[in-house]
């Protein structure tokens, strides 16, 4: 679904590429548009510590890639919560980089 949006915005101009390979690891999403690169980590909520390993991950991407931020998604599939405590956006600084991570 998250690649369908996004291939809505860049439609005409851009591309998706999906498990774009760096080094070891692979970015989930690397939306190019004209001259600009905007990379994404989705995570699915498993345990406690899912957001702070997407961080990690995508810290390291974006020092790959030479990137100043990214985003990190995470989904989170839990019937007994409400909206309310699934949605929500901020953003964190990680060294130089600023990561925006937003729960759905």
């Amino acid at each position: 679904m998250m690649m369908a949006f996004l291939q809505r915005i860049v439609n005409g101009g851009g591309r998706i590429d999906r498990e774009y390979a760096l080094g070891k690891g692979a970015l989930d999403l690397l939306v190019t548009w004209k001259t600009q690169r905007v990379v994404f980590e989705l995570k699915l909520w498993r345990r406690a510590n899912t957001e702070a390993k997407g961080i990690a991950q995508l810290a390291a991407y974006l020092d790959t890639l030479g990137l100043d931020e990214g985003w990190v998604v995470i989904f989170r599939n839990d019937p007994a919560l409400d909206w309310d405590a699934r949605i929500f956006t901020r953003t964190e600084t990680v060294g130089a980089r600023r990561i925006h991570i937003v729960g759905c």
